[in-house]
């Protein structure tokens, strides 16, 4: 499979399991064992290492595991990745799906800002435009099922 995934240009193929593990040293213990334990910190520290800034963290609420190792990590995280813009959704029964929506646009406008050349006189280079575009359209304006 990963070497079907590397021959896919847009595609990246998983990382070893090794190097996943690897990114919860110093952050997280392996001790941490309940709910997702260190992993779920570790796989967020990975996709920081390969250049994924922007992570939505879906969590049911009431986890407390994901709480501590999700939540309570992201500011470890931020330490080590300044420009990690990480979002906690907590998906509660009782909650409104208004909020959820307005934290991920939140979340997205603050990558949509970093996208922007910081030197407007210096060209750098970013997405394609319309695909920025057609991104943030999905998000922003869900489209849902009639059921």
């Amino acid at each position: 499979m990963i070497d079907a995934i590397a021959k896919h240009p847009a595609l990246k193929p998983p990382v070893l399991f090794s190097e996943t593990m690897a990114g919860a040293d110093g952050i997280i213990g392996y001790g941490n064992k309940m709910g997702e334990g260190w992993l779920l910190t570790a796989e967020m520290m990975e996709l920081q290492q390969h250049g994924v800034d922007n992570i939505i963290c879906a969590q049911p609420f009431g986890c407390l595991p994901n709480h501590i190792c999700g939540k309570g990590m992201m500011s470890k995280i931020r330490a080590v990745y300044p420009d990690a813009n990480i979002v906690a959704i907590d998906y509660d029964p009782s909650a409104t799906r208004v909020n959820q929506e307005n934290r991920i646009k939140l979340m997205l406008s603050v990558a949509k800002e970093r996208l922007l050349p910081v030197d407007p006189n210096v060209k750098q280079p970013v997405f394609d435009a319309q695909v920025q575009e057609d991104v943030y359209a999905a998000f922003t304006n869900p489209i849902t099922a009639n059921t």
